[in-house]
């Protein structure tokens, strides 16, 4: 970094960004979010506030564990995603998770592997095995076949509608201690609802009582989300990252 760099000037145009990742992730649903947006142009605001404080691209590119040439080919990219006049339809598939998926259920049908790893071909092939194996192991792609002749089609299934008793205890852990009326509030369900999720994660020991103002509230101390879950993970980095900030 260069000697005349003003640290203040920059501190007080890096938090602001964090800020403003704090406000988007907390106007989402943390447990069915995603993060590919989120974290690259966040990381072009900062690298691009970076540049403009002095900053070499070569320090840049050391601190993020990156060649040069590496740096550079990440930073245009992003500004093809993200910088002024940049467009995307906002059902453009964006990580090679979502793009693997439609590709497969754009073929409405069984696809051989082979054509899965010759349409993706400038992509390694560990890491896209990789993909396919997680898209298979959360259920959203179905194997058939052997090693000679593998395949996979898309698997229909009915995701849940709104809220379910995992999004109560996040938030009772989160937020909490809330009242029944401060939970339906926050989830944007009914009391009733509400009421419903509370007595079944009580039941199974997962919330303290308490009170306020002469009002029942209730927390959850932790929440489990199962390594093998599907959805949810998200959730969890949302916390750590809070609670680094915090």
């Amino acid at each position: 970094m260069s000697a005349g760099m003003n640290f203040a000037a920059l501190q007080a145009r890096v938090v602001p960004l964090v800020a403003e990742l704090f406000a988007t992730l907390a106007a989402q649903n943390p447990l069915r979010m995603h993060f590919a947006d989120i974290a690259g142009k966040t990381m072009l605001d900062i690298v691009e506030n970076l540049r403009e404080e002095g900053v070499s691209q070569e320090a840049i590119a050391a601190a993020l564990g990156l060649t040069i040439t590496g740096y550079r080919a990440k930073i245009r990219r992003l500004r093809d995603l993200y910088g002024a006049g940049a467009e995307r339809a906002e059902d453009e598939p964006r990580t090679l998770l979502e793009r693997v998926y439609a590709f497969v259920d754009d073929a409405d049908g069984y696809v051989p592997e082979e054509d899965i790893l010759g349409h993706f071909r400038g992509v390694k092939l560990d890491s896209l095995k990789g993909v396919i194996q997680f898209l298979v192991r959360s259920g959203a792609l179905e194997r058939d076949g052997d090693r000679r002749g593998r395949g996979y089609r898309t698997v229909s299934r009915t995701l849940p509608g709104g809220p379910g008793p995992q999004d109560a205890e996040v938030m009772l852990y989160r937020d909490g201690p809330l009242t029944v009326a401060e939970l339906a509030q926050r989830l944007d369900i009914s009391i009733e609802e509400a009421a419903g999720f509370i007595v079944e994660l009580e039941a199974s020991d997962r919330l303290l009582r308490g009170q306020r103002d002469g009002e029942v509230t209730w927390r959850a101390l932790a929440y489990h989300i199962p390594l093998d879950a599907s959805e949810g993970y998200e959730a969890a980095i949302w916390d750590h990252l809070a609670a680094v900030i915090r």
